[in-house]
């Protein structure tokens, strides 16, 4: 009858060393999981942030900015001047160069 009294507790004291030993790795594991979630929002908004600066700096207005300021280009009032390039088949090849080197091959000495 002892013996069956003390199986029972050894049974007891690991059923409730158990419980809270669980209890205590659930809180473990809820705290890192509070933390990875604030961690994903923090960067998620970052990436966010990222995206706007890098949509702002990249919009035609800021490259047309840049290129009137720092380069001294400017944008034609009139389209008579510009060259649209394209093409209605895949087959065709083309390079800018091809478009650009006769202008250069008069330059050159033969």
């Amino acid at each position: 009858m002892k013996i069956k009294w003390l199986l029972l507790m050894i049974l007891l004291i690991f059923l409730l060393f158990s419980h809270y030993y669980n209890k205590h790795r659930t809180i473990l594991y809820e705290r890192q999981y509070e933390q990875l979630v604030e961690a994903r929002d923090y960067l998620k908004a970052m990436n966010s942030c990222y995206l706007a600066t890098n949509y702002r700096l990249g919009s035609r207005i800021r490259i047309e900015q840049l290129a009137t300021e720092k380069l001294g280009m400017f944008f034609p009032l009139d389209n008579s001047s510009l060259h649209l390039i394209s093409f209605d088949s895949k087959k065709q090849n083309f390079c800018l160069i091809d478009y650009i080197i006769p202008p250069v091959e008069a330059l050159t000495s033969k």
